[in-house]
């Protein structure tokens, strides 16, 4: 007998230059809707202009799609190429119409859509630049940042498979355990993403230990590429202010005239926001992914911890917490060492000093987020160290 179903709608907006990203977005859909088969009641439906909009009538093209597209869907997934769009009559493109459509209703009501944006950063030969439409494009790249909109950068399209394919992953974590709400809301979808996702993650109770296997393996690599991603960054941007700080004199302005000095301390400013870019990117990526390592390996133990000639599997299992704790233990000393060696800087001018705050402010946030990671690695480990004492 069939069983019921919640179904995600997803929209998706770009200009026409990324018809390849389009294209693999509704395979990564196809293969996400295979996967997650296998649990209850959840099915991701893509709604895009090509399939979902029809001949008609308007002020202009994208008003007849903003009629004939319904606006209360779940998740929003911006794509932006080399080219900004064609301006509308109420917006300066159509994707533009559609992120403030989508923008709107997150202002308004946060769970009611979840807005996922990806920006191209593939290198374009000369002939290809185009630069009005660049210069539109890193202005709505900055109108997304003022906005609190975390966008994704890609290199490739490999880059961009991988990036989706994991953001849609987590997204659906939650629908697992709003689904299980929903169950008690006499079925109304209430099925939203939550973007402050816990450590609960029950989707995973409906694997089994060969699902799980798959997906530990996929995300300990993603650690792994992140993790090195970002202590390389630190290595790089410590290295690099230490050069512009002693080309500085120390931040005191004798060593060197005025304006070359005034001149560096932008500079500085401006290592500051990069890195600070750079970690924002990044540091997402990877607690996601620690977050979820943490909760598998977990749940592969407890799975595993009946069965006596399965004890090496588990050791390695718990080796593998402990490598995660690691991971996270390095990251939060690179941290500190770099927010303690920027704290102690003067500050010259008021960009240095606006830089300085938001780049510190960024370390505090994420020092107090990765600590608490590793407690609840530390707190796993105990209750399963606990496990195997009273299997014995």
């Amino acid at each position: 007998m069939p069983q019921p179903r919640t179904v995600i709608n997803a929209f998706l907006a770009s200009p026409s230059d990324v018809s390849v990203e389009r294209s693999a977005i509704k395979e990564i859909v196809a293969e996400c809707n295979r996967h997650w088969a296998k649990l209850p009641g959840i099915y991701l439906e893509l709604i895009c202009w090509e399939n979902n909009a029809y001949p008609g009538i308007g002020d202009d093209a994208q008003d007849v799609i903003n009629n004939q597209i319904p606006n209360e869907y779940d998740i929003f997934i911006g794509i932006m190429g080399t080219r900004f769009g064609t301006p509308t009559k109420r917006a300066t493109s159509g994707t533009a119409e559609e992120f403030e459509r989508a923008f709107k209703r997150n202002k308004s009501s946060p769970n009611s859509v979840s807005i996922m944006f990806y920006v191209s950063e593939v290198p374009l030969a000369p002939s290809k630049i185009e630069p009005e439409q660049l210069h539109l494009i890193n202005d709505f790249k900055k109108l997304l940042q003022e906005r609190g909109v975390l966008y994704w950068p890609y290199q490739n399209l490999e880059n961009f498979k991988k990036l989706v394919r994991s953001h849609l992953n987590e997204v659906v974590n939650e629908w697992g355990k709003k689904i299980k709400e929903d169950k008690q809301n006499n079925g109304k979808h209430i099925a939203k993403y939550d973007p402050n996702p816990n450590f609960s993650m029950d989707i995973y109770d409906e694997l089994g230990i060969i699902e799980l296997q798959d997906i530990h393996e996929e995300v300990s690599k993603n650690i792994i590429e992140t993790s090195t991603h970002i202590l390389g960054s630190a290595s790089t941007f410590n290295q690099e202010l230490r050069k512009l700080i002693g080309e500085l004199g120390g931040v005191n302005g004798h060593t060197v005239s005025k304006d070359r000095f005034k001149k560096h301390a932008l500079m500085v400013a401006n290592l500051f926001d990069d890195f600070r870019e750079t970690l924002i990117q990044n540091v997402s990526s990877f607690k996601i992914n620690i977050k979820r390592a943490v909760t598998i390996t977990g749940k592969r133990i407890e799975m595993e911890i009946s069965h006596k000639e399965k004890f090496i599997q588990i050791r390695q299992l718990i080796g593998s917490l402990y490598k995660s704790k690691q991971v996270v233990t390095e990251l939060i000393l690179a941290f500190y060492t770099s927010r303690e060696s920027i704290n102690r800087l003067q500050e010259p001018t008021k960009d240095f000093k606006i830089a300085k705050k938001k780049l510190i402010d960024a370390f505090d946030t994420y020092l107090i987020e990765l600590n608490a990671i590793g407690k609840v690695a530390t707190n796993r480990i105990d209750i399963i160290e606990d496990l195997i004492i009273m299997k014995k």
